[in-house]
């Protein structure tokens, strides 16, 4: 009789496959949720898996299955069979919150079709952008406007943050190039009262940032000025700010910028780059892993570590280089002019 043949036992259970493999219903899930206005029927109320089947008008058991997925993500919390949202939700995902980021996931919404398996591997097989350039794919003004109020609604829980991380109090103006809605400006000029900012960015850019500098009755301080990163001349300032840019063009690109800023800056200018930033061996965030493959599908560019930021700015001439961790997966790394 023959033995039977031996199999090596795993060293490691299964949970990343199984996350990997099933964790792909959660996702959507929450974005139905969202559409279906689950966070808007939970906030201020907790509700049982009933009152949110007759809320909702569905049934018993998707009114169980869709909690549960939300649940999973920290989004919801449940207790004694009452649903409610969680504080993350309620600083997020509930429309009276100022921080809410519905408006980003009726982008996130917007793009689906380009997340698909096939079209990732055709990017990493090609090394090119498999996406219609943003100016093409937001061409009227409303498609605009809501690509930068999506945008804004990204970014600005870290906007409000990031400011505290930096001392800007010798600083007269800052510069927000590539500033889009003007949601870092703004989150600026709240931290530092004494900081005037100027967007600069493309006219349609500036429309959306002028819309929001008023919602927030700061337009004595924080302007607006049309123009090309790439081909104009910087508006005078003392600090300068690049958040979510760098990641959008090749390290050469990147340099050039952080090289016309050094040109642009009197001595003791400040430049600041913020964004996302990878662990230093690249092998998280994952939600920082993520935005780097959506940069293979839109742009020529990537997301950074730390200290690749850091290079750019040492090699451009820059001193007194620093990294600091502001919040979430968010960091600066700010060099001063010598």
């Amino acid at each position: 009789m023959k033995t039977p043949a031996s199999i090596r036992k795993p060293r490691s259970d299964d949970k990343r496959i199984q996350d990997l493999a099933l964790g792909m219903w959660v996702y959507p899930t929450v974005l139905a949720a969202y559409q279906l206005g689950l966070f808007r029927t939970l906030d201020g109320r907790a509700s049982s898996s009933s009152e949110v089947a007759r809320a909702l008008g569905i049934e018993e058991r998707p009114a169980q299955a869709m909690p549960a997925a939300c649940a999973s993500l920290g989004l919801l919390s449940t207790e004694n069979g009452r649903i409610a949202l969680s504080t993350a939700a309620e600083d997020y995902l509930s429309e009276r919150s100022p921080t809410c980021a519905g408006p980003f996931l009726d982008l996130v919404l917007a793009l689906q079709p380009l997340c698909s398996a096939e079209v990732i591997k055709k990017a990493i097989t090609t090394n090119l952008p498999q996406a219609p350039s943003t100016a093409e794919m937001y061409r009227s003004l409303e498609q605009a406007a809501a690509f930068y109020q999506g945008m804004h609604a990204h970014s600005i829980g870290e906007a409000l943050e990031w400011p505290k991380h930096v001392d800007l109090s010798q600083h007269r103006v800052l510069l927000d190039i590539g500033g889009g809605s003007a949601v870092h400006s703004i989150g600026a000029a709240i931290n530092w009262p004494k900081l005037n900012a100027t967007v600069f960015d493309l006219p349609t850019a500036c429309d959306a940032a002028d819309s929001n500098i008023a919602k927030y009755r700061l337009q004595a301080r924080v302007k607006t000025q049309p123009g090309s990163m790439w081909d104009d001349a910087y508006p005078a300032a003392d600090a300068h700010l690049y958040s979510l840019v760098f990641p959008d063009w090749p390290r050469e690109k990147c340099l050039e910028l952080a090289r016309k800023s050094y040109t642009a800056l009197e001595k003791k200018g400040r430049i600041i780059l913020h964004e996302m930033l990878f662990d230093e061996d690249r092998s998280g965030p994952a939600a920082t892993a993520g935005f780097n493959v959506m940069m293979l599908i839109f742009t020529h560019g990537e997301f950074h570590t730390a200290s690749e930021l850091a290079q750019i700015l040492t090699e451009a001439g820059f001193s007194r280089v620093e990294v600091k961790r502001t919040s979430g997966y968010w960091g600066i790394v700010t060099g001063i002019k010598p």
